[in-house]
């Protein structure tokens, strides 16, 4: 049996891919795993190891490979098939895993969350994140019985790593930390960690007494931090710092242009992240892991920052061809409820219908993210109460294991 991954980039691998291969390897230990990013994903050569390494997964191929699978039909070296199995598209280019299961003969399966909204067409199977993008789906034109609920699979990346409101209660006390998670992609960390590092250094201002952990994602590793932290080559258009790597403690410590000493977090999860008692991040799926486990967080998407990718709202993600009035017609077709305000980046957020965690968007200064966080470390109260709601918005774990039994039943099926 095959099962057929595709995927965007390093955030959705991680937080989409990872878990679903992690328990198709337990619960189909037969089945051939197989990685696809979208054509145009720009996931590099280490991104690709770092995947093929996920258990279960034998093998993710590189964009370039499947450009040629899509445009020629040119199978990739040793992508071997049984002609038996499914694809499955996991924040993916939605034609491109049509494309895929067309040239393979196998069924199709959409995960659809907020993030990776799919357009309805032909006979695939949607799996929803909850109940208001299953009436979406519908409503553009999905066959009802083709539209399941499965849950939120981010929050089972969140179980896999060991986050969870329970752990993070236990390893509570101490003094007050701040974790600083740039994204997972080099490419975005590079522009995000100065903006990030200069608001720690104005929080050391405010509170000196506070910790900092820097979490690098396995997807970037130690190797790139010098590169990662070094002064830009151009001056940027909003203030940020630099930081040089100390690597003869353990764990390596940044150390910035005001000599504050921040811990560097590079281990093979995010479960680092739960002695921290607000996290300041990037949009994407970490934040509903962030969320599972109670962390309040403050979301910082500058639009003024080069480089910055933060918040992606094109089509050319989703699916090809790269502009869709279809897709348009379905994203109209969301509740306002699920829509949320257009400046809510944020999953939970979204979910949830209002702004739980604070996000600062558009053209900001790193002052204009200090402030929230300081309220909620100052405020017990308050960040009780955004922990709460932010677990309330996501939702249980569990949806990896709806997506598991609906490939078992489709191939069941073929």
């Amino acid at each position: 049996m095959d099962i057929v991954l595709v995927s965007n980039g390093p955030a959705e691998l991680n937080s989409l891919v990872r878990p679903v291969a992690y328990r198709a390897s337990l619960a189909l230990s037969a089945a051939d795993i197989w990685v696809f990013p979208s054509p145009g994903a720009g996931v590099s050569g280490r991104e690709l190891r770092v995947v093929s390494a996920y258990q279960g997964v034998r093998r993710a191929f590189s964009p370039s490979e499947s450009w040629r699978l899509y445009f020629a039909g040119v199978r990739p070296k040793g992508f071997t098939v049984s002609g038996r199995g499914v694809v499955v598209n996991l924040g993916g280019s939605a034609g491109f895993a049509q494309m895929i299961a067309r040239r393979l003969r196998y069924p199709l399966i959409h995960y659809v969350a907020r993030e990776c909204p799919v357009e309805p067409r032909g006979s695939a199977l949607y799996l929803a994140e909850d109940e208001r993008l299953q009436a979406a789906l519908i409503a553009a034109g999905a066959a009802p019985d083709a539209v399941k609920v499965v849950g939120n699979l981010a929050v089972d990346a969140a179980v896999q790593d060991g986050l969870s409101a329970e752990g993070r209660s236990a390893s509570a006390g101490g003094a007050t930390t701040v974790g600083l998670f740039p994204g997972e992609s080099a490419r975005q960390a590079r522009a995000a960690a100065p903006f990030f590092l200069r608001v720690a250094e104005l929080l050391a201002r405010v509170q000196p007494d506070i910790g900092f952990v820097l979490r690098i994602s396995p997807f970037i590793g130690t190797f790139a931090l010098d590169d990662l932290l070094k002064p830009p080559a151009r001056p940027a258009r909003v203030e940020a710092t630099h930081a040089t790597v100390d690597r003869s403690v353990v764990p390596f410590q940044a150390v910035t242009a005001e000599g504050l000493k921040v811990s560097i977090d590079a281990g093979p999860d995010h479960s680092g992240l739960a002695q921290c008692d607000v996290v300041l991040t990037v949009p994407g799926p970490i934040c509903h892991e962030l969320a599972y486990a109670g962390i309040p967080y403050v979301v910082a998407a500058p639009s003024n920052v080069p480089g910055y990718l933060g918040v992606s709202r094109t089509s050319s993600r989703i699916s090809l061809p790269f502009s869709s009035s279809a897709l348009q017609r379905f994203r109209s077709s969301l509740p306002h409820s699920s829509k949320g305000d257009a400046r809510l980046v944020s999953g939970p957020n979204s979910r949830a219908g209002k702004m739980v965690a604070h996000e600062a968007v558009g053209a900001i200064r790193p002052e204009d993210v200090v402030i929230p966080v300081v309220e909620v470390m100052e405020d017990a109260s308050r960040a009780e109460r955004i922990a709460r709601e932010l677990r309330e918005a996501v939702g249980p774990s569990g949806a990896v294991d709806a997506v598991i039994h609906s490939m078992r039943s489709v191939v069941r099926a073929q």
